[in-house]
């Protein structure tokens, strides 16, 4: 089961978005950046060396690095994480820049949670 960002809990119930939802947010954001080719699985792979294989729970939590989008909640706080592939003929600077300004303002007006920080890991260039 999916980790679930409470947003709201009073009298009317609860409010609360899986983590999943969030980083689809951030992904259709960072798409729709020109320069962006896509989003790696590179940070998963890396993610993955460091853990190493055999803990179970660990590889568990790998679950969440599968786009390439890593997501740590604390309380209605978001730091976000996202390896990209951009076209060579980008500047990356300018593009990650996008990127990170695509992906906070999606999430915070989506979800209403703020968005601390958003890195942005530069995986690959394709031509």
């Amino acid at each position: 089961m999916s980790e679930l960002t409470v947003v709201s809990n009073d009298l009317a119930g609860s409010v609360k978005i899986a983590d999943e939802v969030i980083t689809n947010i951030a992904a259709s954001a960072t798409l729709e950046v020109k320069g962006v080719a896509g989003i790696s699985r590179q940070l998963a792979n890396d993610i993955a060396g460091k853990f190493g294989r055999r803990n179970s729970k660990k590889i568990k939590d790998l679950q969440k690095y599968q786009k390439g989008i890593t997501l740590q909640v604390d309380g209605n706080v978001l730091k976000l994480s996202v390896a990209i592939v951009i076209h060579r003929n980008a500047k990356i600077p300018k593009v990650a820049q996008e990127v990170q300004a695509k992906i906070k303002n999606a999430v915070e007006t989506m979800t209403g949670l703020t968005t601390e920080i958003v890195n942005i890991h530069v995986a690959g260039l394709v031509a």
